[in-house]
């Protein structure tokens, strides 16, 4: 059984990297408003990181993705282990249109 999380599997195959990560988005006043653990194989995700030309997670990774419209501002993500795993992530912002 191969690696469920992209950055552990190939062609990255980073050694130490989060086999779970869990992505929270924070406003400017310390809010947090949007959460996930998982992708899921949102259909939403794949047709949005597919118009970005992002990187695709195979269908069964773990990895954590979210879209969001946001208004200007400053905002804050966390990157932490669902599980309280440790380990390496990679957290990439892609401008939709």
């Amino acid at each position: 059984m191969g690696q469920h999380w992209t950055l552990g599997a190939s062609p990255f195959n980073l050694p130490g990297a989060l086999p779970d990560p869990q992505i929270t988005l924070f406003n400017s006043s310390g809010t947090a408003f949007a959460s996930n653990e998982g992708w899921n194989n949102n259909p939403l995700i794949v047709a949005e990181a597919s118009a970005a030309y992002a990187y695709p997670f195979p269908a069964t990774s773990k990895d954590s993705a979210m879209v969001v419209t946001l208004p200007p501002g400053i905002y804050t993500v966390e990157i932490v282990g669902a599980g309280g795993d440790s380990g390496m992530a990679e957290f990439s912002v892609y401008l939709l249109q």
